[in-house]
């Protein structure tokens, strides 16, 4: 059953290694740690919001993105067919950094879009363990200017998290989903 379900998997997401290259993606890490508004609540790992909020946030107001994000945007619309309008930033600090294994939120992902992780700086391990038997994981290898796309339908079935990596040094993940109207 576990290889069915790593199968399963596979069938609902979507891995580009190269989606922005370098320089470009060197420099839009560069952007965001200087020009984002970063939450500092987190220790080891600041967040920041744009877009339409959702889950916990949805009181909040809607902060526009940021510029240097839009050419991003218009890709992932390209590439996926839909146009996220919403985006939370993960900043993980050091190796030590980490976001322990949790689902999204399906009510927070509109039909027939998904979950998008796009990585910048440092690679880290995206790890999927399987809801109905822990012990069968997935990695993925995120390095800088990857994306994963995950379906909604990876959320009913996997959780996932980025694991301590010590001698690992800092990376950010934008996470962009379309929010149901």
């Amino acid at each position: 059953m576990s290889e069915a379900a790593i199968n399963d998997l596979a069938l609902e997401t979507r891995f580009l290694p190269r989606f922005l290259r370098d320089p470009d993606a060197e420099a839009l890490l560069q952007v965001c740690a200087e020009k984002f508004a970063w939450d500092r609540s987190i220790p080891d790992r600041p967040f920041a919001r744009f877009g339409v909020p959702y889950g916990d946030d949805e009181n909040r107001e809607v902060i526009v993105f940021h510029p240097e994000v839009e050419p991003l945007l218009s890709r992932i619309e390209e590439e996926f067919g839909f146009r996220p309008d919403s985006c939370s930033v993960h900043w993980y600090l050091r190796g030590e950094s980490f976001v322990g294994f949790h689902s999204d939120n399906i009510e927070d992902i509109a039909d027939g879009t998904g979950v998008i992780i796009f990585s910048l700086g440092a690679a880290r391990v995206l790890r999927f363990r399987w809801k109905q038997d822990p012990s069968v994981t997935r990695d993925f290898l995120l390095e800088r200017g990857s994306l994963l796309f995950m379906s909604r339908a990876v959320q009913e079935d996997w959780k996932h998290g980025v694991p301590r990596q010590p001698d690992t040094g800092e990376r950010m993940s934008l996470v962009f989903r379309k929010i149901p109207r």
